[in-house]
């Protein structure tokens, strides 16, 4: 939307740079996730001068308030942004939350876990992971339920039982998938 904006030479007023800007910085983490572009980045500078706003001080405002707890519900911390896949006889979820800092929602990882048992016995997965990602260290933990065979061939450093760490890891689709699916192919 950005773009096309910008190459027919209409800018949008402040407020709606804002929304664009918001929209990209959420789809991108900030744009830190592999799957940023160099269009990303030039539009996103683009819009944050029109918003009137500092790209990074913005986006870690805004993950910070879209990452509040309080009052969130396990099933619908986890289903909000949930994919099942299903790769050789092995069905399993993988789901993604971003926050700012992990304190918060590791206060709930015993609640999380049990709602990743729920899903493993629904829908009938193999296993189930949430891939809880802080944008500001571009870390992720790997919070994960199900066929111990799977669970132990996971090669991230265990920080507990069942919780891995992914320095580095923020993208589930260009990072994680593709992980997961070379592993459950080779056990």
């Amino acid at each position: 939307m950005a773009d096309l904006y910008r190459t027919s030479g209409v800018t949008p007023p402040a407020r709606d740079a804002g929304l664009l800007l918001s929209a990209m910085l959420s789809d991108t983490l900030v744009l830190r996730s592999p799957t940023t572009t160099s269009l990303d980045r030039d539009i996103s500078g683009w819009l944050a001068a029109l918003a009137g706003v500092e790209i990074e001080t913005y986006g870690g405002e805004m993950f910070a308030a879209g990452a509040s707890l309080e009052g969130m519900d396990p099933r619908k911390l986890i289903g909000r942004d949930q994919k099942i896949y299903t790769e050789g006889d092995r069905r399993f979820s993988l789901s993604q939350f971003e926050t700012v800092g992990f304190a918060p929602i590791l206060a709930m990882k015993d609640a999380l876990a049990e709602e990743l048992e729920r899903i493993i016995e629904v829908e009938k997965c193999s296993f189930a992971c949430l891939m809880i990602t802080d944008v500001t260290r571009e870390t992720s933990l790997l919070l994960c339920r199900g066929e111990s065979r799977v669970l132990g061939a996971i090669s991230y450093p265990k920080r507990e039982e069942n919780l891995f760490e992914m320095k580095d890891v923020l993208s589930r689709k260009k990072q994680v998938l593709p992980y997961f699916v070379d592993l459950v192919k080779t056990i």
